[in-house]
């Protein structure tokens, strides 16, 4: 017997002949039964309930066949039309709609009595209208359809993005009659795709632009991830880097990095380690590596900082080399990392190389990198008298020769051609020996010293001190920009991290990290506090009056005016939407209520046009609470309960007319 008359048999059990209609559901496919009533014609052949999945039979998906005992009647099948999880939709050929189930109302915010007047161009944005016209040509044309990606603008203006199927309905006689359309609301997972995809853009900004080497490998030891500053320090290019596993790789295995590695997956703890040798690659290095697990979704993951400490250790090796015949040496190493800053560094090793060198007059100057101007002077031999605080130093003449990468050794200063540049604070010299202090293929700074005329000149003996010395300050340098510029990446990351774009003030995550260890004071300390929540009034009927562009605009111009209002200690934060939240260390009732009424007539006196507000200008509201140990008697209160008492104060400013101050402790 042939499946069709065994299909037609079934139909005939289960009751009057029917046309039959698939379905399948999460257990296989279902043969069903429909009328030629129009509302359910107009039903999809797939859709999502609340109470189970029924899937679209165009998924691509093969079916496997299941028939129930009895077919759904008209009513169920209309029932389970309407109860469905996805938007379903028919839509004549004039696109006019003629039926829309109970989740497309709700997400669009219609009633079944709009259908009637509800015509597709309504709701489909004004960009996929022409698409979606080409849609309708190419079911007219007989084509099947992809899966369709559109965005729909609900009553209240919100744009709901859908992703779905379309299909051409045809009457008894073969000819279109309308169009059946199920889809899901994928609104909330692009937002979140587009923010993972600007994140992403972010991260890949920052391992590009490291100044270290960064790379990732998975968990079977296959570098996902590597960048141009680690293939630099291996010397490969980014491609045969991330072709490597380190569990195949013989230099890994040879300098113990494989075995720390493992170590490292394997107790998920981060592991540092220097070596020397030759990368896979073939290029000898000093290398310090960094190994940090990370616990991602798809397994522990391996990740490895890389630097590049060749032309450090290569100095040093030089360094040990005299180290017997110049002892001394190292009490001036020692002392320079005695120091604490950058100066004092620069002090020690200037004092010690006049010293070691037996030189009268001793001197480095630093180069500002952005502009090769001398940065400062750090001097030894020469008075305060001669050299004044704030005195300016000019690379000319022989100062300008050795700033340009030029070793300058002689024994009469005054017998080279530039000597008429010698700046005149400085004490006149007979033997001079200058120094350009290179770090890579730049001068950071210059090493000038000097001995009395008629001296000795300098011998191999001191210029080899005076270079060594120049290559700590070269190191002090570097480390003290390395630690320089770590500082300000850190606070740009943080600033980052904790600042609202729009307003220019603190984040709400911000706020909450404020607000933690500003009550946990209080608490321990009995030191009071204010807070205040600010809220612009009528900002709504603003935006809809001057659009959104000058909201934003309005909401900049008033944080900025809280901003030059509030104190250098207070906080002010944005708390979400049109709300401001101000932390007041210090402050009782008093001096809280003074605050919140300094913030109300600054934004009520900047006269910002507002013409759908009372006053015609812009105005604020503000609810004020204080957490006063003192006050409290003793009473456990937590942060949360202190915000809530001054939402509650705000929301009373709200009833009372606006433009106002209310407080948490009484009236105001």
């Amino acid at each position: 017997m042939s499946a069709r008359r065994r299909r037609r048999l079934r139909v005939r059990r289960a009751g009057p002949r029917r046309a039959g209609r698939r379905f399948r559901t999460a257990e296989g496919a279902v043969d069903s039964a429909t009328t030629e009533r129009p509302s359910i014609r107009r039903a999809h052949a797939g859709l999502r309930t609340t109470e189970g999945s029924v899937y679209p039979a165009t998924d691509g998906g093969e079916r496997t066949r299941m028939t129930l005992p009895v077919s759904l009647s008209p009513e169920q099948l209309l029932d389970l039309i309407e109860q469905a999880a996805d938007l379903v939709q028919s839509v004549d050929l004039d696109g006019r709609f003629l039926y829309i189930n109970r989740c497309w109302r709700e997400t669009l915010g219609y009633s079944p009595e709009d259908v009637g007047r509800l015509r597709l161009w309504d709701v489909i944005r004004p960009d996929h209208r022409e698409g979606c016209g080409r849609m309708f040509e190419a079911l007219l044309a007989g084509a099947e359809l992809p899966l369709v990606e559109t965005v729909f603008v609900a009553r209240d203006g919100r744009e709901v993005e859908l992703e779905g199927r379309v299909m051409l309905a045809r009457d008894a006689a073969g000819r279109p009659s309308h169009t059946r359309g199920i889809f899901r609301d994928v609104t909330e997972l692009r937002a979140a795709r587009r923010r993972i995809d600007e994140l992403l853009t972010i991260a890949r900004a920052v391992i590009e632009r490291a100044p270290v080497g960064i790379s990732v490998y998975d968990p079977g030891g296959q570098c996902v991830e590597a960048n141009e500053a680690l293939a630099r320090i291996v010397g490969g290019s980014v491609e045969q880097v991330r072709s490597l596993n380190f569990c195949r790789m013989e230099s890994w295995r040879r300098h113990g990095l494989l075995e720390r590695a493992e170590t490292c997956l394997a107790r998920g703890e981060a592991v540092e380690f220097e070596t020397r040798g030759e990368t896979t690659f073939g290029r000898p290095v000093h290398l310090q590596f960094h190994f940090v697990p990370l616990d991602l979704p798809k397994g522990r993951h391996l990740l490895v900082l890389t630097e590049d400490r060749t032309v450090d250790r290569r100095r040093e090796q030089e360094l040990l080399a005299y180290q017997q015949r110049l002892t001394r040496l190292g009490e001036v190493a020692r002392e320079i990392a005695e120091q604490v800053d950058l100066r004092r560094m620069l002090q020690a090793a200037v004092d010690r190389v006049r010293q070691l060198a037996r030189a009268e007059i001793a001197a480095v100057v630093r180069i500002d990198p952005e502009t090769g101007r001398a940065a400062d002077l750090v001097a030894s031999g020469i008075s305060a008298d001669s050299m004044p605080p704030g005195t300016e130093v000019r690379l000319r003449g022989l100062l300008g020769r050795v700033a340009s990468g030029e070793t300058i050794e002689t024994a009469r200063a005054e017998a080279e051609p530039d000597f008429e540049e010698w700046p005149g604070w400085h004490p006149r010299v007979g033997p001079m020996l200058g120094l350009p202090l290179r770090d890579g293929d730049r001068v950071v700074a210059i090493m000038m010293l000097g001995r009395a005329p008629g001296a000795e000149p300098f011998d191999a003996t001191d210029r080899q001190l005076a270079e060594m010395i120049a290559d700590l300050v070269v190191v002090a340098i570097r480390v003290n920009g390395q630690f320089v510029e770590l500082q300000r990446l850190n606070r740009k990351l943080n600033e980052l991290a904790t600042t609202d774009a729009l307003m220019g003030v603190a984040n709400r995550r911000a706020f909450e990290e404020a607000l933690a260890l500003q009550h946990a004071t209080a608490q321990r300390y009995g030191v009071p506090y204010g807070l205040l929540i600010a809220d612009i009034d009528h900002f709504k009927q603003y935006n809809d009056r001057y659009g959104h562009p000058a909201g934003d605009r309005v909401l900049a111009a008033v944080a900025g005016l809280f901003r030059g209002t509030i104190r250098r200690m207070d906080g002010v934060f944005r708390y979400g939407g049109e709300e401001l939240v101000f932390l007041l260390p210090h402050q009782r009732r008093e001096g809280t209520l003074q605050a919140a009424e300094r913030l109300r007539r600054c934004v009520e006196e900047a006269r910002i046009e507002h013409a759908g507000s009372g006053p015609g200008v812009v105005t604020v509201s503000f609810g004020a609470a204080v957490f006063d140990p003192a006050e409290r008697g003793g009473e456990k209160v937590d942060a949360a309960a202190v915000v809530r008492e001054a939402d509650e104060a705000l929301y009373r400013a709200k009833e009372r007319g606006r433009n106002r101050v209310e407080t948490a402790w009484g009236a105001s």
